[in-house]
């Protein structure tokens, strides 16, 4: 696989703990969603995560989850561990009114600052709750970065295969049915 979905480290690692299964995205600064529009397009449905670290500051997150950033591995300038991969199982435009997905607080990281702030950020624009299953992979994957993968995108494309065939799911089927079923049910 060389689609890498480009993410906070610190929010990887929260979905890995089994903190959340989704995601909130609107799109990055040199993208376009459908149509040549700018904003967020799902391009694919399954995809590696590339950990970021840019943008993401201890303050977006609830002191509960602090502890996050210490457990992942800081950036390094000449390579990326890779070490998980995601399938989206639903993409749904989040509630118009910011009020309205306040009652999802407790199934996220985020503090209600940075959720207000996906909110204003380009407001024409939806913003989608993006649920992925996340898996690891069998081995993790260091590779080097590249210039091609800097920027405030989304997507890159890698510039290595990475084996994806033994994934491991890191929430079994049953209960990332539950949580998955419940978030949906809480966005209609």
């Amino acid at each position: 696989m060389k689609t890498a979905l480009k993410e906070w480290a610190v929010l990887i690692e929260a979905m890995a703990a089994g903190h959340q299964i989704f995601l909130l995205r609107k799109g990055g600064i040199a993208e376009t969603g459908p149509g040549s529009e700018p904003g967020f397009e799902l391009a694919h449905r399954e995809f590696l995560f590339f950990p970021t670290w840019e943008h993401q500051h201890l303050d977006s997150v609830r002191p509960e989850f602090h502890h996050l950033f210490s457990e992942i591995i800081g950036p390094d300038p000449e390579n990326l561990e890779i070490r998980y991969a995601g399938k989206v199982t639903d993409v749904l435009i989040a509630p118009h009114l910011r009020p309205h997905i306040d009652h999802l607080n407790s199934r996220h990281i985020w503090t209600d600052a940075y959720v207000d702030k996906r909110y204003d950020y380009r407001p024409g624009l939806p913003l989608f709750v993006v649920i992925v299953r996340l898996f690891r992979l069998s081995e993790p994957r260091m590779i080097p970065l590249d210039p091609r993968y800097a920027g405030c995108r989304s997507w890159v494309e890698l510039q290595e295969d990475i084996p994806a065939d033994s994934l491991e799911p890191l929430i079994d089927d049953t209960d990332f049915d539950l949580l998955r079923n419940q978030l949906i049910q809480e966005l209609s």
